[in-house]
C-alpha cells in the first residue's frame, strides 16, 4: 500500500535502521507545515487475521507469546507471503492453525494493528463454510490449540477481558455489532 501524504506533509528521507526477516525498523524524516519531524516505525508485511464461524461456535487459538509473556486467546492469522493475495493468505494460515479449508470466506473489514509503532495492516476474513483436513503448525506454533467458543459468550468473553489483544478483540466486538445491530447497512 502506497503512503499517501496530504498537502501539506513531504516525506525529506527515509532509513532502514535494522533490518529481520520479519520487519524493519525505519527513520523517516517528514516536513509538516514546514516543521520537521522524526518517526521511527515498524515497517511489516501486512498480515490477514480470520474469523472462522462454524456452526453456532467461532473457533479461536490459544498461544503463547513471548512478548508479552503469556498466552493469549486470538482470531487464527498470520504474515501476507511474498506474491499472495490476502485471501490466499487467510486460507492458508486458517488451513496452518485449524486445519479448516474455507469454501466460503469474505473481507471483513481491515484495520491498522498500532499506527503509532507500524504501518501494519491487517485484512479480516470471516470464514463460514468448510472441509476439515489437519493443522499444519509452523515451529513456532507448536504449542498453538483449538478454542472453539460459542457466538452467544462471546460478549462475556469479550468484556470480562478475555480478549487482550486489542485487534481480536476489536475485530470480534464489531462482529457482535454487526449480529445485533437493528441497522442492516
Amino acid at each position: 500500500m502506497n503512503k499517501k501524504y496530504m498537502n501539506n506533509i513531504n516525506l525529506i528521507e527515509s532509513q532502514i535502521l535494522f533490518e529481520h526477516t520479519r520487519f524493519n525498523v525505519k527513520r523517516d524524516l517528514v516536513k509538516i507545515d514546514n516543521i520537521l519531524n522524526e518517526y521511527i516505525y515498524l515497517d511489516k508485511k501486512d498480515a490477514v487475521g480470520i474469523i472462522p464461524i462454524v456452526g453456532d461456535e467461532i473457533w479461536l487459538v490459544d498461544q503463547y507469546r513471548h512478548s508479552v509473556g503469556t498466552r493469549l486467546l486470538e482470531i487464527p492469522g498470520g504474515r501476507i507471503e511474498n506474491n499472495e493475495l490476502p485471501i490466499q493468505a487467510a486460507k492458508r494460515e486458517l488451513k496452518e492453525e485449524t486445519g479448516l479449508s474455507a469454501l466460503k470466506m469474505e473481507l471483513f473489514t481491515t484495520i491498522f494493528i498500532h499506527p503509532s509503532l507500524c504501518n501494519e495492516i491487517v485484512h479480516i476474513f470471516i470464514a463460514t463454510e468448510f472441509s476439515e483436513n489437519y493443522q499444519e503448525l509452523e515451529k513456532s506454533e507448536v504449542d498453538l490449540k483449538i478454542k472453539k467458543i460459542k457466538i452467544y459468550e462471546l460478549p462475556k468473553l469479550l468484556l470480562s477481558g478475555q480478549l487482550p489483544s486489542s485487534p481480536d478483540g476489536y475485530v470480534l466486538s464489531l462482529l457482535m455489532l454487526k449480529k445485533y445491530s437493528k441497522d442492516d447497512n
